[in-house]
């Protein structure tokens, strides 16, 4: 890699993190619509996993928490990102907490992905 492919690379991930981080400017409907389809799809990938893994919806509603996330990415060459969007549910609180996600790659490869997960986090007492 250049000198020059660096520096770009050394500036323009940083910029792209954080513009893609920045809170986008939408109106309350907006927020309502993105965080039902979030929700929506949070359902869709739970009963998927309970469908295949029943002990896991008792080990989710023992947990402390769980987070349910979507994410696209794609890689071409020496740089790639991804981005996503999801939830983060701590069942203690009741709390959520609705999230996105940004991902900057930088080394030699090429590929698409596409990945729905669920995360459960135990906490012992």
């Amino acid at each position: 890699m250049t000198m020059t492919s660096r520096r770009i690379l050394f500036f323009a991930i940083p910029a792209l993190a954080a513009a893609l981080s920045w809170p986008a400017l939408g109106d309350e409907k907006e927020k309502q619509e993105e965080q039902a389809e979030i929700q929506k799809n949070v359902k869709e990938t739970l009963d998927r996993l309970y469908a295949a893994q029943p002990e896991a919806k008792n080990a989710v509603a023992k947990s402390a928490g769980y987070a349910v996330f979507s994410a696209f990415g794609t890689k071409i060459l020496v740089a790639g990102g991804g981005s996503g969007k999801g939830l983060a549910k701590n069942n203690k609180a009741g709390a959520t907490t609705y999230m996105k996600m940004v991902e900057v790659q930088a080394g030699l490869g090429m590929g698409v992905k596409k990945a729905k997960g669920t995360k459960y986090y135990r906490t012992t007492s």
